[in-house]
């Protein structure tokens, strides 16, 4: 019954991540500023971090997330709800019977900025690439650039040889050399 219970928690916990990100990502920082309905208590200086936080989403909802532990993805949900909420509560702003509005639009963009910090040191993990999934690395497919490094990879043996051989014959002239001058 642990088991049962425990692998319906972790799918209850993928179902509440999914859904999240699902309406994270269709939200688009544009949407959040309102102009036309607050004139000038709009939202407009909010979107570097909304476009911040939502762009992180995106990668995050593009990941394979099939072998991530449910404790992270919990965390991952917890962060995702919570940024849906922040939202959500700009999206229903109303400075209708608010002594000073502005600061309550200012307090709503700051949680969304100051919010990103955590969520990308607790998630950034996700965006790692995984031990099966290698990270892609640029390798050079161009000729001459192998060919110039076959040139240095050689020229650095044959150097390092040729100094090898001329201590090799510099010591042997020191040996014969002392060798005629005891005698």
């Amino acid at each position: 019954m642990g088991a049962e219970a425990a692998l319906t928690s972790e799918q209850d916990i993928r179902q509440r991540l999914t859904k999240c990100l699902d309406k994270l990502t269709r939200i688009r920082p544009t949407d959040l500023t309102r102009e036309e309905s607050l004139g000038s208590l709009n939202f407009r200086a909010g979107i570097p971090f909304f476009d911040r936080t939502l762009n992180f989403y995106r990668q995050v909802a593009n990941t394979n997330l099939k072998r991530v532990p449910s404790a992270v993805l919990e965390v991952a949900a917890n962060h995702a709800e919570a940024s849906l909420h922040q939202f959500e509560q700009i999206e229903q702003f109303n400075p209708a019977g608010i002594e000073r509005p502005e600061q309550i639009r200012n307090l709503l963009i700051n949680d969304v900025r100051d919010a990103h910090a955590a969520i990308y040191e607790d998630l950034c993990i996700l965006l790692a690439p995984s031990r099966n999934q290698p990270e892609k690395l640029p390798h050079a497919s161009s000729i001459p650039t192998t060919i110039l490094l076959t040139i240095v990879i050689v020229a650095a043996i044959l150097g390092y040889r040729s100094s090898l051989y001329a201590n090799l014959i510099r010591d042997l002239q020191d040996l014969v050399h002392s060798f005629l001058t005891h005698r």
